[in-house]
């Protein structure tokens, strides 16, 4: 929601940021906490619950920077960035439940093992897909506020340049994936 009203005053970019940051720090503590723990479980749960409150207080910080002391009315503008906002979170909770129905379809047709590694696979896809999400994210307003043909040429350089990124992580991940399930997940 927080990083909703920072994209409607504006700050696209820097929700973006903040939200990718948060990501990669959540992962690099969760991958020295799996390496150093024999039973990472609790400190996991602590890592991603800490990721997102630490989240909170930079786009809360990064807000503070959007608003000043006026001597008009501010409810006309807070109700437009609040529906903005409250759009774009019920948006990404429904696209949330989108992408983890068909984990329950999956269970229905395979075993439990199976659809462990079904998950598995997703989450990886899903890491790898949000460079691309956040760029899209970034480059909406852009797009938004210029000419048909400057926003065309925006888009195209960014679709380019994130299937590059999102392409070579695919394949990265494929040269390796036999290297690293059994580094992470034992040899069984």
């Amino acid at each position: 929601l927080l990083s909703g009203v920072l994209a409607g005053l504006g700050g696209v970019a820097r929700a973006a940021w903040l939200s990718t940051g948060s990501v990669c720090v959540q992962v690099a503590l969760a991958t020295m906490v799996v390496l150093t723990r024999r039973d990472p479980l609790a400190p996991l749960l602590v890592v991603f619950a800490v990721g997102p409150a630490v989240l909170s207080l930079g786009l809360l910080a990064e807000l503070r920077g959007y608003t000043s002391l006026r001597f008009k009315d501010p409810r006309a503008d807070l109700r437009g960035v609040l529906l903005f906002s409250l759009k774009a979170h019920l948006a990404n909770v429904v696209h949330l439940l989108h992408m983890r129905l068909d984990v329950f379809v999956v269970k229905v047709f395979l075993n439990p093992h199976d659809v462990g590694l079904y998950a598995l696979a997703q989450a990886v896809c899903e890491w790898i897909w949000l460079v691309p999400r956040s760029a899209a994210t970034t480059l909406m307003p852009a797009v938004a506020s210029s000419s048909t043909e400057l926003g065309i040429s925006y888009t195209a350089r960014a679709s380019r340049l994130m299937l590059l990124l999102a392409g070579g992580a695919t394949v990265f991940l494929a040269a390796v994936a036999h290297w690293l399930i059994p580094f992470f997940f034992g040899s069984a």
